[in-house]
């Protein structure tokens, strides 16, 4: 395989070594795309499914041969505040509607959470454990140390969860950094917006 990466530059396969490769197959979903693409080895595609909105971030194939996938949810859905993102660069790693899809792209089961980002897991008994945001007080989000002063949305800093919910979507389970991470040991870097603490995936 070249070893030069500017010579292998470009779209496909740029590049496979067989002899040391895993082989097997490839899942791959372009962030601007609504397609998530299942590759083999050559790099010749074998499935794809057409997902239910621009991905979110993350997909996987299921034991049961179903994607689970977060999308990017659609503006029309508002957040709790009444917006259609909490912040604007949410909508480049926001995900929020959590589907699992059968071979031929159909929803078997869906959750949704207008704070709902990055990534999912599907424990395959109904439950869905995923990275979520919350709202901090003016007063909390004040608290926050480090990164660029007065970048919060309208003084607001969002800050990690990770949550875990049943099939009905009845919350499990809730892990809070406002609760569990100590500011002081883990401050915002200085180039860093203050709207989203600490920025889980």
């Amino acid at each position: 395989m070249e070893q030069n990466t500017l010579k292998r530059r470009g779209v496909g396969l740029t590049g496979v070594d067989k002899e040391i490769s895993y082989g097997g197959y490839t899942l791959y979903c372009p962030l601007t795309s609504d397609t998530a693409h299942l590759i083999d080895i050559d790099g010749k595609e074998v499935h794809s499914w057409k997902l239910p909105g621009r991905i979110g971030r993350h997909a996987r194939i299921l034991p049961n041969g179903n994607l689970a996938v977060n999308t990017l949810r659609s503006t029309e859905l508002v957040t709790k505040d009444g917006g259609p993102y909490p912040f604007p660069f949410f909508s480049k790693y926001g995900g929020g509607i959590m589907s699992e899809l059968d071979p031929d792209g159909n929803v078997v089961c869906q959750f949704t959470d207008s704070f709902g980002h990055h990534d999912q897991y599907r424990y395959g008994d109904g439950r869905l454990l995923y990275t979520s945001l919350e709202a901090l007080s003016l007063e909390k989000s004040a608290k926050a140390i480090g990164g660029i002063p007065g970048s919060e949305i309208d003084g607001i800093t969002y800050t990690d969860t990770i949550t875990e919910v049943d099939e009905q979507g009845s919350l499990i389970w809730q892990w809070k950094v406002s609760e569990r991470l100590p500011r002081n040991e883990y401050p915002l870097q200085p180039h860093y917006t203050r709207e989203h603490y600490p920025l889980i995936n």
